[in-house]
């Protein structure tokens, strides 16, 4: 609601400055007449477990005598939640790789059937497989020599580390999420040192690390 009301706000300060208004309009600054643009919010739900929240304002509301209710101004969300979807047929590019896989996470079946059908899964930019190993805890694997990664090498490394251990990819990847946050936090405990005992800010410290710049957001926002 928020977002939509500065959204419109900053129209109709836009549209003021213009001036040539009428004393009518003086007060709303929109002449009669003059229209602004929708605005639309949308929210992403990237998470595991099902979504279970309200998704309209009245939902969240305490009760009351339905002829009040219907006198306030109801407000919904626009959810868009990942794992609740069946597929994803509408994304030609490869944001619908990365909801595919999302929504496949809880299921090592589904995860490996996913994969292996489709050839898209063994070309997939950095930034997108960057995104599936965030959200979705896989390491990945080597570039291929396009420069891009096979990420049924991802699922499969993950699936043969559970078979060894005795365990499912979820687990597998569970415990590939942990190493991954034990590293993060070494990282920041150099990053904090080297600021500290060479007078260095922290972004001179991740130069001096070799991080890559375009972790360097991941990192500064732990600092």
């Amino acid at each position: 609601m928020l977002y939509d009301a500065l959204a419109y706000n900053s129209q109709v300060v836009a549209q003021a400055k213009q001036g040539n208004h009428s004393p009518k309009s003086f007060l709303s600054g929109i002449s009669k007449g003059e229209k602004l643009t929708p605005v639309v919010t949308a929210t992403l739900y990237w998470g595991s477990d099902p979504w279970d929240g309200p998704v309209t304002l009245k939902e969240m509301l305490a009760e009351m005598p339905s002829d009040m209710l219907t006198l306030v101004n109801d407000y919904n969300i626009n959810l868009f939640s990942i794992i609740d979807r069946d597929d994803f047929p509408e994304y030609k590019t490869e944001l619908g790789l990365l909801f595919s896989l999302l929504n496949s996470r809880n299921s090592d079946e589904k995860l490996q059937n996913l994969v292996n059908s489709n050839e898209a899964f063994k070309h997939v930019s950095r930034e997108t497989a960057e995104l599936m190993r965030d959200f979705a805890s896989f390491r990945l694997p080597r570039r291929n020599k396009e420069g891009d990664y096979n990420m049924c090498k991802a699922v499969q490394e993950i699936e043969r580390k559970g078979v060894v251990k005795g365990i499912s990819i979820g687990e597998a990847r569970g415990e590939a999420r942990g190493e991954a946050r034990g590293e993060v936090k070494g990282r920041i405990k150099d990053i904090k040192m080297i600021m500290q005992n060479f007078n260095l800010t922290a972004e001179q410290a991740l130069e001096a690390l070799g991080v890559p710049k375009s972790d360097y957001k991941k990192y500064l926002s732990k600092l």
